[in-house]
């Protein structure tokens, strides 16, 4: 019991952690090259979080723990982005995301014979990314500067960053700008573009903090690829590394199978 409440604290300390350092770029997302540096530490704890969150769910199959890892994330996240209705909401969907993905961790070890770690927390890594990045977009769709710009009716910093950063890598593929005029290009570029991506969202700039969160899951779903192998692979040393110190071992036992014949 005592390793269980282990693994259930190690669950609590780095949702907090990984809450924690995604707070920062949550309030000013941005995928930049200038800002990159930026983005290396929440990708890390999104892919240790996850990685971690599919362990425990393995780990705790059958124990009625498994409850607090699936609450866990989703408990940290609320006192970090604020106490509303909706952020509770996301904590919810959050929860029902990781509830499925400990259901699936469980079907696979139900339905395996031998125990194979890369194979169990694939199961589960999906919908555990999904569940972090659904936190990670509505949570940036409350922030005061995505709220200020549905009052105000003006974009968003995150777009006027990104487009200032697309002017400029349009400047630098040109090639032959004066570097005297390419500043003045690069704002020209970004105050004509600006201005045409206000007018096409100005009818629906009330509803642009909803926009945005989806606009801003489906980005980063763009990239879970990426997250679920680094995840997977992660799991597999977390998962041998807890086996070589005997934190965890594998049993065997007879069991009776089901086999289908016609």
């Amino acid at each position: 019991m005592s390793k269980q409440i282990g693994v259930l604290v190690v669950v609590a300390v780095i949702s907090v952690a990984f809450w924690f350092v995604a707070d920062g770029w949550i309030a000013n997302p941005t995928f930049s090259a200038d800002a990159a540096h930026g983005l290396v530490w929440p990708l890390v704890a999104l892919v240790m979080c996850a990685a971690l969150i599919a362990i425990a769910l393995a780990l705790l199959y059958e124990s009625p723990l498994q409850w607090g890892v699936i609450a866990l994330p989703a408990v940290a996240y609320i006192p970090l982005v604020g106490f509303s209705p909706y952020h509770f909401t996301v904590g919810a969907v959050m929860a029902i995301f990781l509830f499925f993905a400990g259901r699936n961790i469980k079907k696979e070890l139900a339905a395996r014979v031998t125990i194979d770690a890369h194979g169990i927390v694939k199961a589960g890594l999906g919908m555990i990314l999904t569940a972090l990045m659904v936190g990670v977009a509505f949570g940036y769709s409350l922030t005061p500067s995505v709220q200020q710009s549905a009052r105000t009716g003006t974009l968003p910093s995150f777009i006027t960053v990104a487009v200032q950063e697309a002017a400029r890598l349009s400047v630098n593929l040109i090639g032959n700008v004066p570097v005297s005029e390419r500043a003045g290009i690069e704002r020209q570029i970004a105050k004509q573009v600006l201005g045409q991506v206000t007018t096409l969202v100005r009818p629906f700039i009330q509803y642009i903090p909803s926009i945005l969160a989806f606009g801003l899951l489906l980005l980063l779903q763009g990239f879970n690829f990426i997250f679920y192998w680094l995840a997977s692979w992660i799991s597999m040393g977390l998962f041998s590394a807890l086996k070589a110190i005997k934190f965890i071992r594998i049993e065997e036992k007879n069991i009776k199978g089901e086999m289908l014949k016609i």
